[in-house]
């Protein structure tokens, strides 16, 4: 286990590397567009552009969180606490709530891929079991999990409640179902999606003392409306603010068909071939192809059920906003499908290979400079 921690941490570091990279010649390549609220905030931490920058469009939410805390600006209760909570305890020590958050989200990455490894080696043979986390980081959304977002922190969140699940260990779980929850929207569907595979595991029959333990974790989730409710007057105020963001999102919910003809007459409707026209189809292929190695997963039954349920309800949750915008982000955190693309990863010739890690690694490096210079990507 140690070699593999090694061999994890030197892949992170390559990744890291050609990241920072990347952001020190993107303004080559595109002009500064900074499409975000107050881009000029970045600019107060004293650090090279091609690292403050890697703190635009949400990080600039997470730093005000940091800052100002939730009362003073609005739309920012949709973000929530406990990432923005652990880098103002960071930046305390290290004066700098930017570079915290990048700290933070960075090393989550690491620790939770090596989670990743740990739920995968069983199903892949030696040769094969770093292959997912490759092709995990250079999934052309993977940029995310170098910025100031949440993804790593949550991903190593819902890594670690499936390992201490699956090690019938539920108080352990409960707490990650809980941070987990107090990090994403989505954390909460680890519940109903654990407590259904207890039901099968037991035969269909209810363990009522573990199942009283996992529902512990909902105080994650819980706590924050509590907040909501108290200094808001709505507990579901992380949801109405959703509309204000603009993108299409609705407070509505929308059916996912509804949301695919929304992207056939965006995609077929004369209109100007730019990068805005390029992120929504990155956004439209991305979700389809992701779509599709959720179903194999579900049809296939090799993975546990709590899994696939979990992944299923992370795909379609955000959907529900009426559209499939940051999907490309919202797609990491559905593990199973690097399960199974690096399953037919491996069954391809030389040259599908060649072709895929070419388009992914060039679509990764086009986004990571877009984003780098103020462009929406996802």
């Amino acid at each position: 286990m140690q070699a593999a921690w090694k061999r994890i941490l030197l892949i992170v570091l390559g990744w890291r590397l050609l990241l920072f990279l990347i952001g020190a010649v993107a303004p080559q390549f595109f002009a500064y567009q900074g499409s975000f609220s107050t881009p000029s905030v970045l600019q107060n931490y004293q650090l090279p552009a091609w690292v403050n920058r890697w703190a635009s469009f949400d990080g600039v939410h997470y730093l005000s969180i940091i800052e100002h805390g939730y009362k003073k600006i609005g739309l920012i209760q949709a973000f929530f606490p406990i990432y923005p909570l652990l880098a103002k305890w960071l930046g305390l020590l290290i004066n700098n709530n930017l570079l915290s958050l990048l700290i933070i989200n960075n090393l989550a990455t690491l620790l939770a891929l090596y989670l990743l490894y740990v739920l995968n080696r069983q199903y892949f043979k030696r040769s094969q079991q770093f292959l997912p986390i490759i092709l995990f980081l250079i999934f052309p959304s993977s940029f995310f999990l170098g910025a100031a977002y949440s993804e790593g922190l949550f991903l190593l969140w819902i890594f670690a409640a499936f390992y201490f699940f699956g090690q019938k260990k539920f108080w352990p779980t409960a707490l990650f179902i809980a941070l987990a929850s107090a990090t994403r929207i989505v954390g909460i569907i680890l519940l109903p999606a654990m407590l259904i595979d207890l039901f099968y595991q037991n035969k269909k029959k209810i363990d009522y003392s573990a199942s009283f333990i996992l529902c512990v974790g909902a105080l994650g989730l819980v706590s924050y409306m509590g907040y909501l409710w108290v200094n808001f007057n709505d507990p579901f105020y992380f949801l109405t603010v959703q509309s204000q963001f603009g993108a299409g999102r609705q407070s509505q919910l929308v059916i996912w068909p509804q949301v695919v003809w929304r992207y056939l007459k965006i995609i077929f409707t004369v209109r100007p071939i730019d990068w805005k026209y390029f992120a929504y189809v990155q956004e439209f292929c991305l979700s389809l192809i992701g779509l599709y190695y959720l179903i194999k997963a579900f049809l296939k039954k090799e993975l546990p059920l709590a899994w696939i349920l979990f992944a299923l309800g992370a795909y379609f949750m955000p959907t529900l906003t009426g559209n499939f915008s940051s999907m490309p982000r919202y797609i990491l955190v559905c593990w199973p499908i690097f399960f199974y693309l690096a399953k037919d990863f491996s069954r391809w010739k030389p040259q599908a290979k060649i072709l895929y890690l070419t388009i992914s690694l060039l679509l990764l490096i086009i986004n990571s400079m877009l984003f780098i210079q103020g462009y929406w990507v996802a």
